[in-house]
């Protein structure tokens, strides 16, 4: 067996902490380059592997997964602000809570579902300024969440969406700043931004266990809470974290997603063409429904395209809990593996023209595409919601589509827009978007039309 794989030379003692904090998608797009897809990073000594092929893809998350758990690193980080829910447990904790979780999921009434789905995105819309400029990423922020409150905790209350808007931002930046920096101090210690990060979670739990209690009294039968409180729930089972994750999971993927297909549509005029006229000839001017998925083949691969460029799940860690090999070298327990899906997304060897954005490519049959193409991850542990959100997003997509023109309000911006790295992959909040209404849209969507879709 040989040693350890190749890989980029980095400080002596740091390793290749400087090349994260500077550019952390540079140092995944350099590296397969120079390195190859098996390669070594260092970090203040502990050696950890980026692996970027879909068959090393496929042996941890799917063939050996049963040798790789989520590092204890990313455990720390995301069960400060999500508790114990399914996204950071292991072992038989995590098997009991993604079965009650996916129960919960099966018992969802899918038409009813996506109606609300389209009705509170449809009342969040009217309440936008015509020709008014926005923060793409805080105004996509907005609708998801708006979304993800109404069909997880049935509220529609601005005070806790206020609330939880405010948590999301903080914690998205507190993830932001801690991959960045590997070396950022812990929350326990008392620094002036731990102490604010602290008082913002203080109130986040606050609000998500009143949603609760105010939940067991009269849950809207369609939602996750009540979905959830008609499982035979034990008494360990954490019902508020899992609600906590689910909410914050659920909106940042969502708007994020949605915000890099605004950025995509708005610069290229003959794909935002071509989906106006499919929405247009499937809808008729209505609202979208569940029914129409199929008929919107052409909206279903401008996201998967936009998911192809910008991977919400763009780096994948985990742990080995034993001994592996791959490729010819051996790996002891407690090796850290890094899955680059940013680069392999990316890689001419699996997308023709790869860096451009062209959604034809998912019209057709596309075998090695579809290889190099996990957005939802894989194996046992991909993204228990995914199947729900391959509904959603094409809904929300549609209603904008009928609803406005995908400007953007600097069109400078055009070459110079880059991720911002956090857990997820989140345009600069600087880009700015025009909310221009196209001339004939949905009609107009109230409280009272979101409560009539949302039971039988």
């Amino acid at each position: 067996m040989r040693r350890h794989p190749p890989g980029p030379p980095g400080h002596w003692l740091w390793g290749n902490i400087a090349e994260v904090r500077s550019n952390v998608l540079r140092l995944l797009d350099s590296v397969p380059l120079q390195c190859g897809d098996l390669a070594t990073l260092r970090f203040l000594g502990q050696r950890v592997l980026l692996l970027s092929h879909p068959r090393w893809f496929e042996q941890v998350l799917s063939t050996d997964n049963q040798k790789f758990e989520k590092s204890p690193r990313f455990r720390r980080l995301v069960s400060s602000v999500f508790g114990n829910g399914v996204f950071g447990a292991q072992g038989r904790d995590w098997q009991r809570q993604r079965r009650i979780l996916q129960s919960a999921l099966n018992g969802i009434r899918l038409d009813r579902h996506c109606d609300t789905v389209v009705a509170t995105a449809s009342m969040i819309c009217d309440g936008w300024m015509s020709e008014k400029t926005a923060s793409l990423e805080a105004t996509m922020m907005e609708l998801a969440l708006a979304i993800r409150l109404r069909t997880t905790l049935g509220t529609t209350n601005p005070d806790v969406f206020d609330d939880i808007y405010r948590a999301l931002r903080t914690f998205m930046d507190y993830f932001a700043s801690s991959i960045r920096n590997p070396l950022s101090w812990p929350l326990w210690v008392p620094s002036e931004s731990n102490r604010r990060i602290q008082k913002t979670m203080k109130r986040w739990w606050e609000v998500i266990s009143e949603q609760i209690e105010a939940g067991r009294e009269s849950a809207d039968p369609n939602t996750l809470l009540f979905l959830l409180l008609s499982q035979e729930l034990s008494v360990t089972y954490p019902l508020r974290d899992e609600l906590a994750t689910w909410l914050l999971t659920g909106t940042e993927t969502s708007a994020n997603t949605l915000s890099w297909t605004w950025y995509l549509l708005a610069t290229h005029d003959e794909v935002r063409e071509r989906l106006r006229q499919e929405v247009d000839a499937a809808l008729q001017g209505r609202p979208p429904k569940v029914s129409d998925l199929p008929k919107l083949r052409y909206l279903n691969a401008v996201l998967k395209e936009s998911m192809r460029l910008f991977p919400q799940a763009y780096i994948i860690g985990r742990k080995s809990t034993e001994s592996f090999s791959m490729d010819g070298y051996s790996f002891s327990k407690g090796t850290t593996v890094l899955l680059n899906q940013w680069f392999v997304c990316r890689d001419e060897q699996w997308h023709a023209d790869a860096r451009e954005f062209h959604p034809e490519r998912w019209l057709t049959v596309d075998h090695q595409s579809a290889i190099a193409f996990t957005p939802f991850g894989g194996g046992p542990r991909q993204c228990v919601g995914g199947q729900l959100a391959k509904c959603e997003l094409p809904l929300i997509l549609a209603l904008l589509a009928q609803k406005f023109d995908f400007g953007l309000a600097d069109w400078s911006w055009e070459t110079q827009v880059r991720p911002e790295v956090s857990l997820t992959l989140r345009p600069d909040p600087r880009l700015r978007i025009l909310l221009s209404r196209r001339g004939v849209v949905a009609t107009k969507t109230t409280d009272e039309d979101i409560e009539r879709n949302s039971h039988p």
